[in-house]
């Protein structure tokens, strides 16, 4: 997750970013307010859709990749919770 600067001074926007097979999807996450468990859930799944239709050889999901989108959606959590505060 990054914080990006909004344009002409608007406010700051979160945006999430996933790197696979050299190839990277990036997707409007919100501001701080939206930012809940269950929209980086499915932020999460936008950027393996993404992904998916990047890369060409995703012909199935295998255990380790699945481990891999939970860690990650870990990691997400635990930044929200330290974006937040909490």
């Amino acid at each position: 997750m990054r914080k990006e600067q909004g344009t002409k001074g608007k406010a700051a926007y979160w945006y999430a970013y996933r790197k696979e097979a050299g190839k990277l999807a990036k997707c409007y996450a919100g501001m701080n307010e939206g930012l809940t468990v269950e929209n980086l859930e499915a932020i999460s799944s936008k950027l393996t859709d993404k992904l998916q239709s990047i890369v060409t050889d995703t012909s199935s999901v295998t255990n380790s990749e699945v481990e891999k989108l939970q860690i990650q959606i870990q990691e997400l959590h635990r930044e929200l919770q330290i974006a937040l505060g909490k």
